[in-house]
């Protein structure tokens, strides 16, 4: 009996990106794995996008280009067209690492076999400083704190994808819930212990005030209340971001704003009367 081939879905999702959409189906393009199929989901760019993408339509086998509702909506049409057995997402800026990345982590049949979701290293591309940051994946168990594997650099079952989906209510995160329930429901994570993709770190996700904010409210969104884990997105907004008048902007006029300043004036009295109880010991 013959193994099941793993095949694989990877969806790009794009909207007015002609100077970094070539390198990304490039670099598709350019994979040693045989079994892909290779979707694009394009917003309507109107900055020649299309044009580009034309170029290389041969080697396209899905190309969906209509209007939508964010980037987790184009993402969601994705996942409905798709027929791999694993998806995953390199979107407009994003490549792998080389062209053989893909190919040696299908090689890795044992951890495919125990894994709904797996997970590697990713390569932060910044147009900050011109540079380069190797961001390791971290401990699954601190999946509630932050992102502890980039998303891009992930392969996931298609039945897990259609499944839940991703919530288009989030902006920026919606990614972070997906991942954060499939952990909460006993879904299996895998590491793979290498670098997976080389990740475009520019985009709007990459602003880190929106980034905890919105990762703060799908914790309280999917049930999750800590005083612990709100005393650490506090902390992040404080040290990691600046907490300005722009925070209601950063919510999407969702409802968590009330509840930050009032969690942020509880954890903070309860802070300083802790320390003060200590100063007077």
């Amino acid at each position: 009996m013959q193994n099941e081939i793993e095949t694989l879905t990877i969806i790009t999702v794009v909207l007015n990106a002609c100077d970094v959409i070539g390198s990304t189906i490039e670099s598709v393009i350019d994979q040693s794995y045989p079994h892909i199929e290779f979707i694009v989901i394009d917003g309507g760019s109107t900055d020649g996008t299309l044009d580009l993408i034309n170029r290389y339509r041969h080697a396209i086998d899905k190309l969906v280009v209509e209007s939508d509702h964010g980037i987790y909506d184009a993402m969601n049409k994705g996942i409905e067209v798709s027929s791999g057995k694993w998806l995953c997402f390199l979107n407009a800026g994003d490549r792998f690492a080389d062209s053989e990345i893909v190919e040696g982590l299908f090689r890795q049949t044992a951890i495919l076999h125990n894994a709904d979701i797996v997970y590697g290293d990713t390569l932060l591309d910044t147009s900050i400083d011109s540079g380069y940051k190797l961001s390791k994946a971290g401990e699954i168990e601190r999946i509630f704190e932050r992102n502890v594997f980039c998303h891009q650099s992930t392969i996931v079952r298609r039945e897990i994808l259609m499944r839940y989906g991703f919530d288009k209510k989030f902006q920026i995160c919606a990614d972070a819930k997906f991942f954060i329930k499939c952990y909460l429901d006993g879904l299996r994570f895998s590491y793979f212990p290498d670098l997976l993709v080389v990740y475009d770190a520019s985009g709007v996700s990459s602003d880190a005030r929106k980034r905890i904010i919105e990762r703060w409210y799908i914790t309280h969104d999917l049930g999750i209340d800590s005083k612990s884990l709100d005393a650490k997105y506090m902390y992040r907004l404080i040290f990691e971001a600046d907490f300005g008048e722009d925070l209601k902007i950063a919510t999407g006029g969702l409802t968590l704003l009330s509840r930050v300043k009032t969690k942020i004036i509880v954890v903070v009295r309860t802070l300083i009367a802790k320390y003060s109880e200590r100063l007077l010991r």
